[in-house]
C-alpha cells in the first residue's frame, strides 16, 4: 500500500480543480428564454458547460433532474432555496435520460435545499460524473424512514466534492447517513471537507464493495447529532468483499454522536466484513470528544491486506471506550500508529490481535468543552506533542483554518494552537465596532482599598503590592459609565482576570487626565493561566483625552497584566471591562486593521 500519503497531501487538490473545466453562457432565473418559465426548462435549454444563476429569494418547488455539465449556482446577493414546501422534493444528479457520449461535470453552489434531497445514482457502463457541492446549506427533516439527504451509489467511475456545507438531517431512522457514498464494481475519488454536519444517522458514511479504487478524504468537518437519543456514528468506513481502498479521516470534530445505543454507535468506525482487497485507512489528527458511546472503533475481519496509521487524534470524555480496535482477520494487519491521547473516556482502550498504540492520558485543556469548542488553550499538553510526518499523510490546514505545524511540531486534535501575535487597541470605538465586545464588570461603587482580588460582574481586579484598588468620583467620566471609576493607589500596576472561562478580546477604558510633560509607559501581558501570549508596550499622549487598552486574539486567553515601567507621577484611571468570543479572523491578521478601520 502507498497511496495514503499521495491522496492525503495531492489527492484534494486534484479533485478541486475539475470545477475550472466547465466555461461557456450564464443565464439568470427567472430571465429571458430559455429561462423565463420553469428552473427545469431553464436547465433543459442551457447548453453543455453553462451556469444557471438564480436570481431569487423565492421557494422552487420543483424537482429537477441535470443530464449535462452545468453549474448552477445563487446570484450574488439572492438566496434561492429549492423546496421548502410540505412535499418533498429531489434534485437528481445523475438522470439516465438516453445515451450519453461524454462526461459530465456539475457544480452546485450557494444555494439552499428544505426538504429536498440530492442524490446521484450512476449505473453500469456509464459515462464518467464529476459533481461538487459547494456552500450550500441542506436541510432534511422527515419524521419517518427515508434516505440520506445526500446520496450517491456508484456503478460507474467517479470523482465527488462536497465541501463547505452546512447539514441538517433528522429522520426517524437511526441507520441512514446524511451524506451516503455505495461504490460497487468501479472507482471513485471522494472528498468531504469542512463541512458542518448534524444528524440522527451517520454524518458521512463511505462504503465500497469490489471497488477497482476508491479514494476518500474525509477531512476538517464538525460532526454531532441533530437528535441525540437517535444518533448512531459520526464517520463510517465500510468496506466488503474484494477491491483496493485508500481512505483517510483528517483533522474532523466529532461530538454528541452516539446515542442509539444500536450496536456500532461510535464517533468513528471502520468495518471490513467479508473483506478480500486491499484497505489503507488513515485516521489522523481529530478530536472525538463527549459521545455517547466508543471513540474509535474498529472491526477489521476478513483475509485481505489492511494497514491501519492512527496518529495524532485525541479522543475525550466519550462514554464507551477512546481505542477499541479488534482484529479479527486471518492475517496480521499493519498497525501504525503514535502520539495520540485517550483520556476520561467510558472504559479502558482495547486492542485484540493489534498492535497496542499506548496513548497519553492528558486533559486536553479544551477552551470550553461544554459549548463544544474543542480548540486547545495555551497550556495544553496536547500543543507541540503530535507525529509531524505520519503514515498517510496529514492536511496542511486545521479544522479552523489555520496552518498546521505552526510550533516546534504538530498539535494533537483537529485544531492547530496558532499563536498570532494579538491586536493591540488604544482606540475604544475601533476596538467596541471591530470585536463587538460588551461590557462584562459591573457598575462601580464607591469602596476605598476593597479586599483583592475584587469580583465585579465576570471580572477580577487584583492590584500588585503595595499598590491597592480605589474606586470613586474620579474626573474620567467615561461613555456609560455612572461617574465611579477604578483608580491604584501607588502605581498603576494591575491584572483584569476573567472570573471563569476566557475570551478572546479584553478591553477596558483608560484615562490619563493630567496631561504632563513626560508620558507614563505601560507594559501590557496577555495571559491564559500562567502562559504568555504576547507582550505590549504603550505611552500615554502628551495631551489630555481618554485612551484605550484593548486586546483581540486568535487564541483564548483569561488575564491582561497592566504594569507601568516609568511614571511622571501622574495618575492614570479605568473603567468598564469589554470581552468578546469573537475570534480574531484570519483576514484581520493577515494585514492589520485594514478589515476593521
Amino acid at each position: 500500500m502507498h497511496l495514503g500519503i499521495r491522496l492525503a497531501k495531492v489527492g484534494a487538490v486534484a479533485l478541486l480543480c475539475f470545477s475550472q473545466l466547465a466555461s461557456g453562457e450564464t443565464f439568470t432565473y427567472p430571465g429571458g428564454a430559455p429561462c423565463q418559465g420553469t428552473l427545469q426548462a431553464c436547465i433543459d435549454g442551457a447548453a453543455a458547460g453553462d451556469t444557471v444563476e438564480l436570481a431569487t429569494h423565492a421557494s422552487i418547488m420543483e424537482d429537477l433532474q441535470i443530464a449535462k455539465s452545468l453549474t448552477l449556482r445563487a446570484a450574488e446577493g439572492f438566496l434561492p432555496i429549492i423546496g421548502g414546501g410540505a412535499e418533498e422534493k429531489s434534485v437528481d444528479l445523475c438522470p439516465h435520460l438516453g445515451p450519453e457520449t461524454g462526461s459530465t461535470s456539475i457544480e452546485i453552489e450557494g444555494l439552499t435545499f428544505d426538504f429536498a434531497r440530492l442524490r446521484c445514482s450512476l449505473g453500469p457502463d456509464r459515462p464518467h460524473r464529476r459533481l461538487a457541492l459547494r456552500n450550500n446549506i441542506i436541510t432534511f427533516v422527515k419524521n419517518e424512514p427515508g434516505f440520506p439527504a445526500l446520496e450517491f451509489t456508484l456503478r460507474s467511475p467517479a470523482d465527488i466534492v462536497i465541501e463547505g456545507n452546512v447539514i441538517h438531517f433528522e429522520l426517524d431512522h437511526n441507520g441512514v447517513a446524511a451524506v451516503g457514498f455505495d461504490v460497487r464494481d468501479t472507482r471513485a475519488d471522494i472528498l468531504v471537507e469542512n463541512n458542518e454536519i448534524a444528524s440522527t444517522g451517520n454524518g458521512i458514511e463511505v462504503a465500497g464493495s469490489n471497488a477497482s479504487r476508491l479514494q476518500a478524504i474525509v477531512s476538517r468537518n464538525r460532526i454531532t447529532a441533530s437528535i441525540p437519543a437517535n444518533s448512531g456514528i459520526g464517520i463510517e468506513f465500510d468496506f466488503r468483499e474484494g477491491g483496493t481502498y485508500d481512505v483517510a479521516a483528517l483533522g474532523n470534530v466529532i461530538h454528541g454522536v452516539g446515542g442509539c445505543n444500536c450496536g456500532r454507535n461510535s464517533g468513528m468506525h471502520v468495518t471490513t466484513p467479508n473483506f478480500t482487497g486491499e484497505a489503507m485507512f488513515t485516521v489522523t489528527n481529530n478530536t472525538i470528544a463527549g459521545n455517547d458511546a466508543t471513540g474509535l472503533l474498529a472491526v477489521l475481519q476478513g483475509e485481505g491486506d489492511q494497514t491501519l496509521n492512527v496518529y495524532n487524534n485525541t479522543l475525550s470524555g466519550n462514554a464507551g471506550g477512546g481505542f477499541q480496535l479488534y482484529n479479527y482477520t486471518s492475517n496480521p494487519v499493519a498497525m501504525n500508529g503514535s502520539t495520540n491521547n485517550s483520556f476520561d473516556n467510558g472504559f479502558s482502550d482495547t486492542f485484540l490481535d493489534i498492535a497496542p498504540l499506548t496513548p497519553t492520558a492528558f486533559d486536553p485543556s479544551f477552551v470550553d468543552e461544554s459549548n463544544h469548542d474543542y480548540r486547545l488553550r495555551a497550556d495544553s499538553q496536547l500543543i507541540d506533542a503530535g507525529t509531524d510526518e505520519p503514515a498517510g499523510g496529514i492536511t496542511s490546514i486545521d479544522a479552523e483554518g489555520d496552518l498546521r505545524i505552526s510550533g516546534a511540531a504538530i498539535d494533537l486534535g483537529a485544531y492547530e494552537f496558532a499563536v498570532v501575535r494579538p491586536l493591540f487597541f488604544t482606540d475604544r470605538e475601533l476596538f467596541l465596532s471591530a470585536t463587538q465586545a460588551t461590557a462584562a464588570s459591573a457598575s462601580y461603587s464607591p469602596v476605598s482599598d476593597p479586599p483583592e482580588p475584587f469580583l465585579s460582574g465576570q471580572i477580577m481586579f487584583d492590584a500588585i503590592h503595595p499598590s491597592t484598588l480605589n474606586f470613586g468620583a474620579w474626573p474620567a467620566d467615561f461613555p456609560g459609565d455612572n461617574d465611579v471609576e477604578l483608580a491604584i493607589n501607588d502605581k498603576e500596576d494591575l491584572d483584569i482576570a476573567m472570573a471563569a472561562g476566557f475570551a478572546y478580546a479584553m478591553g477596558i477604558d483608560f484615562d490619563d487626565v493630567s496631561g504632563g510633560t513626560t508620558p507614563s509607559t505601560f507594559e501590557v501581558t496577555v495571559k491564559t493561566g500562567d502562559v504568555q501570549l504576547a507582550r505590549f508596550q504603550f505611552e500615554t499622549p502628551h495631551a489630555s483625552g481618554q485612551n484605550y487598552i484593548g486586546v483581540w486574539a486568535r487564541e483564548p486567553f483569561n488575564r491582561l497584566e497592566i504594569r507601568e515601567t516609568t511614571t511622571a507621577n501622574e495618575n492614570e484611571f479605568f473603567g468598564t471591562v469589554s470581552i468578546s468570543q469573537a475570534l480574531l479572523p484570519r483576514a484581520v491578521f493577515a494585514d492589520g486593521f485594514e478589515h476593521i478601520q
